[in-house]
């Protein structure tokens, strides 16, 4: 029976020019669908916000707010900084950072261990600019990025081009 309801949608066509109209949405939806995940999950960048938002993070934490560390699978020079890290559950921590390119990337403490190369500094200052988009991450329940950061930079950067 499904063969001949397959069957029967491959018979009926839309014309042209309702095809053409059809993919060109479904292109944009599929883009803004893209680009609205990709915001939520860096927040945005803006003035504002208290310290209380973010205190010094867990005594066992592999990083502290202020290093910069490069990163594998990115140019030599390229680096993160780290921005606050928070417990996320009992068994995740959140680390928010920052690229020369990004504002803000909640990711997994875990993924970031694997990716960091080398430490710069440990005392740069952290400009608070980055919490309003930390406060809306959190408004929205946003996610943490568990994949390699050089693809996770390279896909926000490819979606925010499109």
């Amino acid at each position: 029976m499904l063969d001949e309801v397959d069957d029967e949608l491959h018979t009926r066509r839309a014309p042209p020019a309702r095809v053409g109209l059809v993919r060109m949405l479904s292109t944009a939806l599929k883009r803004s669908a893209v680009l609205l995940s990709a915001l939520l999950l860096l927040g945005a960048c803006a003035d504002g916000a208290s310290d209380e938002v973010c205190g010094p993070g867990p005594a066992e934490a592999a990083f502290v707010a202020g290093e910069v560390w490069t990163y594998r699978g990115s140019d030599s020079d390229a680096t993160f900084t780290v921005l606050c890290v928070e417990p996320l559950s009992d068994d995740v921590t959140v680390v928010h950072i920052a690229t020369s390119n990004i504002p803000h990337l909640p990711f997994d403490e875990a993924t970031l261990v694997r990716d960091r190369v080398s430490l710069v500094s440990s005392q740069v200052a952290v400009d608070e600019s980055w919490l309003e988009g930390r406060q809306m991450w959190s408004d929205a329940d946003g996610g943490i990025w568990t994949i390699p950061l050089a693809e996770a930079v390279d896909f926000v950067l490819g979606a925010v081009d499109q």
